[in-house]
This record gives structure tokens, sequence and C-alpha cells, in this order.
């Protein structure tokens, strides 16, 4: 909104305190909205040049065509001269004069204040430009790291009479749009600025203002959060799954920016810290891990042989399951992210999170879910989840898009079920292959037949063939090398599926052909 504001005496060719309507110079409009329409349409035409420089090549060509006929009262003035010399550190001596001298402390006391907001400000903005980078790459930065070298720049910065500049989530996107994956890409980014500065600022100097309009106002659009129109629309519909957290944080954006708009920046940010913060220690007040054990504690209600139990009790502590409890957010999901990073970092074939106590989930914590998901399986880790069918929670996993980040199969109503995958997982990674291959001990085979008082027992082996059934897929008919297995057995066994979830799709490819909750 700031940017909007700023940008339309330059968009309309007003000079700063004139009148929009009246004052407004329509020829300057046309260019700033071929600008626009450049950055927009142009990478269609050429991928490989970036929207920006469509933006002025084709904003300066419109600016200097209509020149010829209409003049530049019409169109308004161009950037003009750039200083291309690199420059000294002429204010640390001036700073150091400032506070050597009688007065230091009375005027430390009236900058402070402004200096305390300037950088908590900045701050934020730097903040959200890394969330918004994390959210597209899939990385979790050192937020610390990030605002200590921010800071640091910007004291060596103002040696040189440069402004405090701090990232931004338009330009982090961008640049992650156009190719930079990594810190060099910062790097590279300055050289480039420093580079047109030196040798192309005359150049850049006829650039039309009008036209750096349109592309600010461009970036403007982008950066509206299409989240708020979103949210608004399902409150004012009715559909939004939890409209009580959803207009509290709406009416706290709309606050801010109201704020901002008729006082400041630094009054506005003041406000919204203050009202974000009481609602942050709200809903803070509890932990979100409620308790956290191990495989080997509690079992799944499957029935299971003497090996496989004896497994899962000495090596169940490969599975970790977390009870969690309350609001997964910003704040409490990056707790919980961090300590699935740790986990996974062991020897575990399974983690559990248990989400049944879970309150609410928001865009910032189901982004932080997601990318834990990924760093999961990454390392090899599967992570499953726990999560009742029919809740708001369960819903807004899906609007968010967290519940197909998981996968299929991935995601159980009761903790039952998830424990039975969890531990057929753990199974498999020890035996692999031959896990259905395990011989019974004539002792067992013996114990088998007192219960069952067979006429005679025989002690043989018996070897199980599984192939592909009969399905829609290959239109009620057995392949060829179906049949072909078929004809080596001496004895067929008709499978019949029994999965206890009905939600579940029998001929899904996700799923193993042996049927759950069916024993032999």
């Amino acid at each position: 909104m700031l940017i909007l504001k700023s940008q339309l005496n330059p968009l309309l060719g007003v000079a700063s305190g004139g009148d929009l309507y009246n004052d407004a110079r329509w020829p300057s409009l046309g260019v700033g909205l071929g600008t626009m329409a450049a950055l927009m349409f142009g990478p269609r035409l050429i991928k490989k040049i970036p929207g920006p420089i469509w933006g002025i090549m084709v904003g300066s060509g419109l600016y200097y065509l209509l020149l010829y006929f209409v003049g530049a009262e019409q169109l308004g003035p161009t950037i003009g001269s750039i200083p291309s010399a690199i420059p000294h550190p002429d204010y640390l001596p001036r700073v150091v004069g400032l506070l050597s001298a009688e007065s230091a402390l009375a005027g430390l006391a009236a900058v402070f204040p402004l200096a305390l907001s300037l950088a908590a400000v900045n701050s934020l903005d730097s903040l959200v430009g890394t969330i918004a980078g994390d959210s597209v790459s899939g990385n979790r930065s050192k937020f610390n790291r990030e605002l200590f070298a921010q800071g640091t720049g910007n004291i060596i910065s103002a040696a040189f009479g440069g402004i405090p500049s701090v990232g931004s989530a338009s330009r982090t996107l961008v640049n992650y749009q156009y190719g930079g994956r990594t810190p060099r890409s910062r790097v590279v980014s300055g050289v480039f600025t420093l580079t047109i500065l030196l040798f192309l600022a005359p150049i850049m100097a006829r650039v039309p203002v009008v036209v750096l309009s349109g592309l600010l106002i461009s970036v403007a659009f982008g950066m509206f959060d299409r989240w708020v129109f979103y949210t608004a629309r399902a409150i004012v519909t009715g559909t939004d799954p939890n409209p009580k957290n959803a207009a509290i944080n709406l009416g706290i954006l709309v606050s801010v920016t109201a704020l901002i708009l008729l006082f400041g920046v630094v009054e506005a940010v003041g406000a919204g810290v203050l009202l974000s913060l009481i609602f942050f220690v709200v809903r803070m007040s509890k932990q979100i891990v409620r308790r956290q054990y191990a495989g080997n504690m509690f079992h799944s209600n499957t029935q299971r042989n003497v090996k496989e139990f004896q497994i899962l009790e000495s090596k169940g502590d490969r599975i970790q399951v977390l009870e969690l409890e309350g609001a997964l957010f910003f704040g409490t999901a990056d707790k919980v992210s961090q300590l699935l990073e740790e986990l996974a970092k062991g020897p575990l074939v399974a983690i559990l999170l248990d989400m049944r106590q879970i309150t609410e989930i928001d865009i910032s914590g189901a982004k932080v879910l997601e990318r834990s998901v990924a760093q999961c399986r990454e390392r090899e880790v599967e992570l499953l989840a726990c999560i009742a069918e029919g809740t708001v929670v369960k819903r807004q996993l899906d609007d968010f898009g967290v519940a197909a980040a998981f996968g299929s199969g991935r995601l159980f109503s009761g903790i039952n079920e998830a424990l039975d995958v969890a531990e057929d997982l753990l199974l498999a990674v020890i035996w692999g292959e031959d896990r259905g291959n395990n011989e019974l001990g004539l002792g067992q085979i013996d114990a088998l037949a007192a219960i069952y008082s067979p006429e005679r027992t025989i002690y043989a082996t018996v070897e199980l063939v599984d192939f592909p059934g009969v399905s829609s897929s290959n239109d009620g008919a057995f392949g060829s090398s179906a049949l072909g297995r078929i004809r080596n057995c001496d004895a067929l066994a008709i499978v019949l599926r029994n999965f206890s979830d009905a939600g579940i799709d029998a001929e899904s490819a996700h799923h193993s052909p042996v049927p759950r909750k069916t024993y032999w």
C-alpha cells in the first residue's frame, strides 16, 4: 500500500503536492500502463529476458516515442544524473565527532527511539523475506545469522553515507524465480548493481521516472497476499473452518494497514506488534509437544508372530511418536520442525505425529510442516500423521496441501492403524524382502497342532507366490506373466481384500498387495 501511494504521482506525471485529478497527465499514465503490460507479458515471448528488463525497454521506448508528439510536460522527467564514483567513508569521522561532543548523550537519547523503531521494522521485513524464501526453496534459514549479517552491513554502509537496506519478500522471490538458489546469488546481484552504477550510469540516467513507477506498482501488486482475499471471502460466505481466528488475523492486518496510511510505519508496526504479541501469548500458553515415546512402549493391536514381536520390542525405538497439542502455527511448528530434524538424523525408520489434540493450524505452520515432510523423506525416514476425519484441522491440512505432501497411505484417523503401518515399515527394513520367508520351528508347529488337533502332522516347507489379481485395469483377466506363474503352482488361493478403512482404494499402487487385517 505504501508503494502504491508513493507512486501515484509519478505514474500520472503529477509533481509532489499536485492535484492527482486536475493535474494528471494521461500520456504519462499510458507509458506506465505499457511498462506494466510489458513486465507481465514480455517473458511469455522470450523467457530468458526477465520481466523488469522488458518493462524498462518497452516503457522507455514508448516514452521517447510519445516525447516527439506531446513533449516532456505530458510525460514527466527522467531519473537524471546518477553519481558513478565509489563513495568514501566520509561520514565515519563525523559520527566519531558527534559521539565525542558534550551533547552526545542528549543526541543519543533523541536518536535512540527512532533508531530502535527503524531496527524493529527492518528486522521484521528481513524475517518476512527470509520466510518467503524458505517457503519456495524448502530450506530453513538461521534467522539470527541473517539479522546479524544485515545489521553489520548497514553499520558499514552508514560510514559511506548509505541508508539502511534489508531483505524483502518481493526481491527474494524474484531472485528465486530467475534461478537464484544459493547465497552466491546475493553477491552476484550486488556486483551487477555496482557495475551498472560505475559504467552504465549515463544510460540509466535517461530512464523515465514513470517507467520506474510502473515497475514499482507491479511489484506492489505482486506483494499483495492472496490469503487476505481468500480469508475475507471465506469469512463472508461462512466457509472458513476457523472463522474466529481468521477474523482476528484479518483484523490485525487491516488495522496495521490503516495505521500505516494514516500515521506512519513506526506507529503502525508498533501497534501491530503489540496486538500480535497479545494473541501470540494466548496461543503459546500450551506446549506443542505433549509427550514423546518410542514404538517399543506401545504396540498396535495387530496380531504378530513371536519373531516379529521380539523385533518390535528390541528395535521399536526406531519408531518415535510425538503427541502434539494446541495450535500449530509458525512459532510452535518451528519447534516441531527442529525436533523432527534432530530425530531424522538418527537411525529411525518412522516418525508418527499424533495430531488428534491439535486445535488449529495456519498457513505458516502448514508450510513448516510440509517442509519437514520433505526433509524426513530426504533422510529416508517415513513421516506419518494421525488426525481425526471430519475435523477442522483435517480440512485445513487438505486446504493447505499438507495432506498431499504426506502422500497416500500416510495419514490415519486412528492411532492403532498408524502404529500398525509404522511397525510394518520397521519389520520391512529389518527383514527386507525375506520378511515372508521365515520358517516356523518344530516347537511352534507342534503348538499349532495341539490347538487344532489334526489327524496327522506333516513337517513341510510351503512357498507362497504372490502375483497381481484380476482388476478393472486388466479388463477382468489375468495377464500372460501371471498365467505363467500360476501353471507352476500346486494350489491357488484367492485373497479377498478386507481393508478396515473403506476410503482406501483397493487397486492403489501405493499399498501393499497383501491386504491388511487379513490373517492366515
